[in-house]
This record gives C-alpha cells, sequence and structure tokens, in this order.
C-alpha cells in the first residue's frame, strides 16, 4: 500500500536509531587516515592508538581496506607483540579477506582463549545484519554471552528489530532481562510485537517498563510506541485519554495522528460519518490537523469491511474522500486516490467514469494553497502505474476502447515509465476486449507509444497479433509486420522462433507474395539470425500458400546444395513432403 512505509516508520526509525547509538567518543571522534597510516607502520603504540587503527579499519570508508593490508603485513611478519589488543585488529583484517561469519570463527579457533570485546561483538554483528546474515549474527550473541561477554546496546537492539515478532527476541530480552534493556530496545519491542497483534506476557512487561520510564522522559518515538499499544490493548478510548494526558511530554505531530488513526482502525471504520468522528476526536486530542496520511488510512479501513468491490463501501469512501478534503482542506495524494480508484473498478459493474474523474481531478487541478499556486514551476502530481492499472483492466473488462485510448495517451503524456510486462499485460487485455482489428491496432500504437517494452514484449505481441482472431477473422498482414518493424526500430534482433510465427501465421491467412517477400529479405539481411529447419519449413509453406512455388523449389535447391558441400543432412521427412505437395 501507499503509506505501507509510513506505518513502518516505527519499525525504520528504530533501527536507525539502533545503529546511531554508538558509544558517543566513537560517533564524535574523526578519522586521521595520515595517522592511522602511521601507526601502522610504526608498530609501537599504546592501548587508544590501537583502539584508534581497529576503528579506522571497521569504517565504510575505501581507505580503509588499504590501512587492513598494511596491517596484515605486519602481522605476518610478526612485527607486533603479542598483545589482547591485537586480536581485535586480527578480527578485522581476517573480515577483509573473508567474510565477517569466517573471521570469526576463525579467531575461534585460531585463539581458543579469546575473549572478545564488547566493541568487536557489536561490531560484529551489526556487520552480520548489515549483509542480511541474522542467524549468524545470533550465534555470534550467543558464543558472546556464553563468555559472559555483554555486547553494546546498539547490537541488542539491532538484533531485536532485526527478529522482530520472532521467539529469537523474546529470547533475547530474557537473556538480557526487560530492565537491563534501554529506551530503544524497549520501544522496538513493544512497537514490532503491537504491530503484529502478537501480545506476549514479555510484550506486556516491556510495556509496563517503557511506561515507567517515560515517566521522566521525552523520547518522541516511546510515546508514540506506548500510545499504539494502549489503543491496540485497552481500546482507542483509552489511547485518547493518554494522548490527551501526555499532551505536554511530547509534541504532538503528524505522526501521532497517524498513530491514533491506527488504534481506530484496528476495530475497524464501517462507514463516512464513523471516519469523520475519528478524524475530529484526533484533532480534538493532540490539537494537530488530521494529514492526508490519516485520511488515506480511514478509506482503506471503510473499504476493508467488506470485499474491495463492494458498492456501498466504495460510496462511502468516496464520500469521506469528499467531506474530509473540504471540511480539513487537505490535498489528495497517490495513497489516497489508489484505493478509491481500485475499489471503483473492481465492482461486479466498475464505476469506471467516477474512478476516472476523480483521477483527472487529481491529475489537473492546481493546488489549493496559495505558496503552491504562486510558484514559478508548479509540480507535476505524483503517479505511478497503480493509479492507472485498475482503469485499464475495468475498460478491458467493460470493452471501454475509446477510453482505454483515452488512459493511455494520459499515461504518454506524463510520461509514465511502465514495465514491459506490465505492457504486454495491458495489450494482451484490450487487445482481447477490442471488437474490430482497427480498434485492435489503435491499442497497439497507444500501449507501445509508452516505451520501456522488451525483446520478449515484441516477441510475445507479435505472437497475439498473429494467433488472435477478431469475429473470427485474424489481423491483417500489415499490423503483423507493423510489430517485426518497430521490434527492430528498437534495436530487437527478432529470433528464428519469432520469424517461424510470423511466417505460420502468412501461411494460415493466404497472405500476399509482397509480405512473405518483404520478411524473407528480413531474414537474409539479418546477420545474428542463425536460420533453423523450422524457419525453413515455415518460409516454404508461406511461400506455397502465397502461390509460389517457384521459390519453394528454389529454397529446396539450395538446402540440397548445402547437404552436399557440408556432408551432412539438411533435410528431413517434412521437407520433403512440403516440396512433393507443391509438385503437379
Amino acid at each position: 500500500m501507499r503509506h505501507g512505509w509510513r506505518r513502518g516508520a516505527h519499525a525504520v526509525q528504530h533501527v536507525r536509531r539502533a545503529s546511531s547509538h554508538a558509544r558517543p567518543a566513537e560517533r564524535i571522534a574523526q578519522y586521521d587516515w595520515r595517522r592511522a597510516q602511521s601507526l601502522v607502520q610504526g608498530g609501537t603504540f599504546s592501548r587508544a592508538d590501537i583502539v584508534d587503527v581497529v576503528r579506522h579499519v571497521r569504517s565504510k570508508d575505501p581507505r580503509a581496506s588499504h590501512i587492513a593490508k598494511m596491517c596484515r603485513e605486519h602481522m605476518l611478519r610478526g612485527a607486533w607483540e603479542q598483545r589482547p589488543e591485537m586480536l581485535s585488529v586480527a578480527l578485522c583484517v581476517h573480515a577483509y579477506e573473508t567474510s565477517v561469519r569466517d573471521a570469526w570463527h576463525w579467531m575461534r579457533s585460531a585463539y581458543p582463549t579469546w575473549i572478545p570485546h564488547p566493541d568487536d561483538a557489536s561490531w560484529a554483528v551489526h556487520a552480520l545484519l548489515a549483509a542480511k546474515e541474522r542467524e549468524a549474527a545470533w550465534d555470534v550473541w550467543q558464543d558472546t554471552r556464553s563468555m559472559h561477554v555483554m555486547p553494546r546496546a546498539s547490537a541488542i537492539n539491532a538484533l531485536l528489530s532485526a527478529w522482530g515478532t520472532h521467539d529469537t527476541a523474546t529470547s533475547l530480552v530474557l537473556d538480557v532481562g526487560t530492565s537491563h534493556l534501554d529506551m530503544v530496545g524497549l520501544s522496538t519491542y513493544v512497537h514490532l510485537h503491537t504491530k503484529a497483534h502478537v501480545f506476549r506476557e514479555e510484550v506486556h512487561d516491556a510495556a509496563q517498563v517503557l511506561r515507567e520510564r517515560l515517566a521522566t522522559s521525552h523520547d518522541k518515538i516511546a510515546w508514540h510506541t506506548l500510545l499504539l499499544y494502549t489503543g491496540y490493548t485497552r481500546g482507542t478510548e483509552a489511547a485518547m485519554q493518554l494522548a490527551r494526558d501526555t499532551r505536554d511530554a511530547f509534541q504532538p505531530d503528524a505522526y501521532t495522528v497517524s498513530t491514533l488513526a491506527l488504534c481506530y482502525t484496528a476495530y475497524g471504520i464501517a462507514s463516512c460519518d464513523e471516519a469523520l468522528h475519528m478524524l475530529d476526536a484526533i484533532h480534538e486530542a493532540v490539537r494537530v490537523r488530521p494529514t492526508t496520511h490519516a485520511l488515506s488510512m480511514a478509506i482503506q479501513a471503510v473499504l476493508a469491511q467488506k470485499g474491495l468491490g463492494d458498492p456501498q463501501q466504495a460510496f462511502e469512501a468516496y464520500a469521506l474522500y469528499r467531506e474530509a478534503r473540504t471540511a480539513w482542506a487537505l490535498e489528495s495524494d497517490a495513497a489516497v486516490l489508489q484505493p478509491l480508484i481500485e475499489a471503483h473498478c473492481a465492482a461486479f459493474v466498475p464505476h469506471i467514469d467516477r474512478a476516472w474523474s476523480l483521477l483527472q481531478e487529481y491529475i489537473y487541478t492546481p493546488p489549493r494553497s496559495l505558496w503552491a499556486r504562486w510558484r514559478r514551476t508548479p509540480q507535476r502530481p505524483t503517479v505511478d502505474l497503480g493509479l492507472f492499472y485498475p482503469l485499464v483492466t475495468a475498460c478491458a473488462r467493460l470493452h471501454a476502447t475509446p477510453l482505454a485510448l483515452e488512459i493511455l495517451a494520459c499515461m504518454r503524456e506524463l510520461r509514465l515509465p511502465v514495465p514491459p510486462h506490465a505492457s504486454l499485460t495491458m495489450t494482451r487485455q484490450l487487445v482481447n476486449a477490442c471488437a474490430t482489428w482497427d480498434e485492435a491496432t489503435h491499442i497497439y500504437h497507444a500501449v507501445q507509444a509508452l516505451g520501456g517494452w522488451a525483446h520478449d514484449t515484441y516477441a510475445k505481441v507479435l505472437g497475439l497479433v498473429c494467433r488472435h482472431t477478431i469475429q473470427d477473422g485474424r489481423a491483417p498482414p500489415e499490423l503483423a509486420l507493423q510489430v517485426l518493424g518497430d521490434m527492430r526500430h528498437a534495436g530487437f534482433h527478432p529470433s528464428a522462433q519469432t520469424y517461424t510465427v510470423l511466417l505460420d501465421y502468412y501461411a494460415k491467412v493466404h497472405a500476399g507474395l509482397a509480405g512473405v517477400r518483404a520478411t524473407h529479405a528480413l531474414i537474409q539481411r539479418d546477420v545474428q539470425l542463425e536460420p533453423d529447419l523450422v524457419l525453413i519449413h515455415a518460409l516454404m509453406n508461406a511461400y506455397n500458400y502465397a502461390g509460389a512455388p517457384a521459390q519453394v523449389l528454389g529454397i529446396w535447391d539450395s538446402l540440397v546444395v548445402l547437404c552436399h558441400n557440408a556432408s551432412g543432412t539438411l533435410v528431413d521427412d517434412i521437407t520433403v513432403t512440403i516440396v512433393i505437395w507443391i509438385l503437379p
């Protein structure tokens, strides 16, 4: 869904906070690459110098690999004295040569008595999670805990975010202890489980600890987590009361509105009036105007009460869209429109005119705000295929070819990027809905004008044109040749199979000799083509049905000569049958 990234914003912010909650000294310290290089070359430095070298090697700067290679050379020569701190350098250097997972296992086997520093374990966990290896990161955690070492809070929070509602996350919380989690860890654990409606005893315990800590904290993300948890577990009224009581504890904003809207939508919204009451209640509680995001959530909640194509719910959602925008002067966007358009187009009898008028109003109506209207270069509204595709599908269902052409022209005007598979699907659906081949030709040109077609798109559309029938009539040869010409003009070389499909079509429709000769000429000029026997048979058949037996015999003579010169067999029974068929 359009605003899915906003609904998951808590989780995203938790990941960012987890990764950014490093030790203050590490965040403030600047990188001095010349000093790090001189330290490695000198070979004699204090523990603080080693920590600085490790910090440089672990950075994501391209120069870090050069420092790692220098460290590797000194370690191989044995130029450095054996100190426990040097094992951190060895871990980082070995990770550059293999991977973090292999480097960790190598360190455990090469140095059985090695007890990793909390920073080493935290770095390994973060690196493995960044590489999407959460199982390996969990192995590092368990290995570290078996040696009674506790990684940093940032690593704990990152693991909680990576494992989500999995039992592993709860095992981690039990291992660390709810009271020992920091604010980021608590809010991450509670938020992810609340959004998934997974309420374990540990989740309630963590929420209670979070509530106690928020008594002296202004952490906005944690407050939003507690609001959502309260709404999901105790109801919307409890969440609204908490929002009123804690309005001074943090500054409510648009995300607060969305969080409270989630509390309402979790219990269902059946009508326009209920949704408007929700927006009014949220505004009264937090003194923040309803947002377009909240309106989008309300519309989707209304539509979710029944099936997507239910006409009554579509009417309620449409009424909500009109009344909420008027009452709160809300600007429309793609996230608000898409569920409305999908609902109108998915009905048993699609209400396509209203859906198309909604989209036209969004595209061509100037913004309401004075600032937006007085800008020198007004921005074009954000649109993508998700807004147009339901309309095209509905046009195919209703056989509304003229409207489909109008919609495709609008897509071209907006320069809308369309992936090849979507172009193929739209072409197939609309051609199947056409009543005449003239309409199908216009549809082909309209979709092809959108651009972005691939080799397979042209090949499959050509196959559709050659095999499809409209009112028991096949496509005119000019259309098939047009598709082939557009394919070559786009820089794609037709395969032998593509030519075979076209020639088989010529044979079935008894096409004129000119079309067969034109295709034969293209085959002869295509230096990248490797004709096979199936293609040759199709060419002979096409000439035969076009009334040119002399051309068939000419191809036969060429094959006989090739067989003689190549000392091989380039003909088969089908070839002989075709030749015998034309003999008197």
